[in-house]
């Protein structure tokens, strides 16, 4: 059976596909989903892995004409996306392999390069501040970067952290951030300023991944080289 053509790594979901997706969406791996964050648009982004060589006309077959997946790439690198990130409404930053950072401000009908100030290699992870949707932060193969004018320059910082190779990033509820690396994890509690390490009785702390799950108290989730997860209740 052919795949659903994703050479250009994002897809646009319209409403109306769920018996299509229940049959045959695991043709193509989802790695990653947001909403374009507008009342009344009802797409979702997807991130999906490159898929194998097809015919557009093949979906449309395979729906009978009904609403369908149609790209929503325009402007992106025909490379993989690993993760979608969207802040405000119709704005939405897209993680493209080896190619960086990317923006769309109109829900995705085209894309711009957002990288200025990154180094070249691999964009790890993306995080937005909880109070201020122009503050962002990428983690990367050269360190952990800023950026406080929504993507268009970015700068780097935690100087602090004890390497460059940083993982993982994430902001928490009450603004504070968690990084994640090959020696452990860290936080900041002024903006990415300073920060200070937090591996308490950590075994492991060749950190992969980091997630937070919202609450009273939200709490950090911590995965490492190895498989293993840990979990730790937030301030």
């Amino acid at each position: 059976m052919s795949s659903l053509d994703v050479s250009r790594g994002v897809c646009a979901l319209v409403p109306g596909l769920q018996h299509w997706l229940e049959n045959a969406f695991y043709m193509v791996r989802i790695v990653d989903a947001q909403s374009p964050r507008e009342r009344d648009d009802r797409r979702v982004l997807l991130a999906t892995e490159i898929g194998h060589a097809t015919h557009r006309d093949i979906l449309i077959n395979l729906i009978d004409g009904k609403p369908s997946l149609v790209p929503a790439a325009n402007g992106l690198p025909a490379a993989a996306v690993s993760q979608l990130l969207s802040p405000a409404a119709k704005t939405v930053y897209a993680v493209v392999a080896k190619e960086g950072v990317w923006r769309t401000r109109d829900g995705g009908n085209s894309w711009s390069n957002a990288s200025s100030g990154l180094p070249g290699g691999e964009v790890r992870q993306l995080a937005v501040s909880s109070s201020n949707a122009a503050a962002l932060y990428a983690a990367t193969e050269h360190g952990l970067f800023q950026s406080t004018d929504g993507g268009d320059s970015w700068r780097r910082t935690g100087a602090s952290l004890k390497e460059d190779d940083v993982e993982a990033v994430v902001v928490a509820p009450n603004g504070d951030v968690y990084a994640g690396a090959f020696e452990g994890v860290y936080r900041s509690t002024d903006g990415g300023a300073s920060w200070k390490q937090i591996n308490g009785a950590l075994a492991n702390v060749d950190v992969r991944a980091l997630a937070i799950e919202p609450g009273s108290p939200a709490r950090l989730y911590a995965g490492f080289g190895g498989g293993s997860v840990w979990s730790t209740a937030l301030p």
